[in-house]
């Protein structure tokens, strides 16, 4: 059954592909087009800035506190001044407002990604945790204690890697079992649509992650929260930059608009091949 778009004043899109990126849509289950294109500019624009970059998708439910009382905004501000201090980056997010079936606070949930500079002193997987954990914490401090909370993916991307040809020799490093240094794989097998294949490199696979916050299913305006945003995030910018930086990021975001611009084939993962793989395991830390 076809899920019924609830907010007319965005566009929704059955397409698979963003230009040529996967995304996470079916027939049945389309995609608010307006938060997939920002998703596409922020992501690109961080890119064009960093040769090597981590990105993070996390899933927020509110703890003891009331869910209407929460200010995203201010969660935002909070945790992003830390990721800048800490990682001497811009910093980029998008969050989106949704609500669940479940009675547990009326079904609010957030999902968030936020992406920043490679460190040279961390492992990407190390990163990424260290990552979670800061979010984490500044979330108790606005939404109260709670162990829902989690980290749902994380992204390793290269800009040397962008082009076609590298996405598919990543495709098929990922289809023959991958790394964790890549993708985490475990969702790549599990996931609902898409299960079991290789999309395309780790910019194709990390959109597509992604894109799953646009889905038009559980964003809904209920009486409390008709005026609240339903979603937001960064817009950077190349105004403070010199001329001279500025010039050359314009430049490598125009090229990445070309490398992007083509569609890959899935292909399916060879899941045999995957025991050959150690699994890292994390547990977050406790409330």
């Amino acid at each position: 059954m076809a899920i019924i778009r609830n907010l007319k004043h965005l566009k929704g899109s059955s397409d698979r592909y963003y230009f040529g990126l996967p995304v996470n849509a079916t027939d049945t289950n389309p995609l608010y087009l307006d938060i997939v294109e920002k998703t596409y500019r922020e992501l690109t624009k961080l890119i064009a800035r960093y040769t090597r970059t981590v990105l993070i998708r996390l899933d927020l439910v509110p703890g003891n506190v009331n869910p209407y009382h929460i200010d995203l905004t201010k969660f935002c501000r909070s945790f992003k001044r830390k990721l800048e201090t800490k990682y001497k980056s811009e910093v980029v997010y998008q969050w989106v407002r949704e609500h669940g079936r479940n009675d547990y606070n009326e079904g609010f949930h957030w999902h968030l990604w936020v992406g920043v500079k490679s460190h040279d002193d961390f492992q990407p997987d190390t990163q990424s945790r260290h990552m979670q954990d800061l979010i984490i914490e500044a979330w108790k401090l606005r939404a109260g204690k709670t162990a829902r909370n989690q980290k749902t993916s994380w992204f390793y991307i290269q800009r040397q890697y962008l082009s076609l040809d590298n996405r598919l020799k990543e495709q098929k490093l990922i289809s023959e079992g991958g790394r964790d240094v890549l993708v985490n794989m475990s969702k790549l097998l599990t996931r609902r649509n898409n299960k079991s294949v290789a999309l395309g490199g780790v910019i194709d696979e990390c959109f597509y992650a992604l894109s799953y916050l646009a889905k038009v299913y559980t964003k809904v305006r209920t009486p409390g929260s008709k005026d609240l945003k339903i979603f937001s995030g960064t817009n950077i910018t190349t105004k403070k930059m010199s001329v001279h930086r500025e010039a050359e990021v314009e430049k490598q975001l125009d090229l990445i608009h070309e490398q992007l611009s083509q569609p890959i084939t899935p292909i399916p993962i060879t899941t045999e091949r995957l025991i050959k793989y150690p699994k890292r395991k994390y547990v977050p830390k406790a409330d």
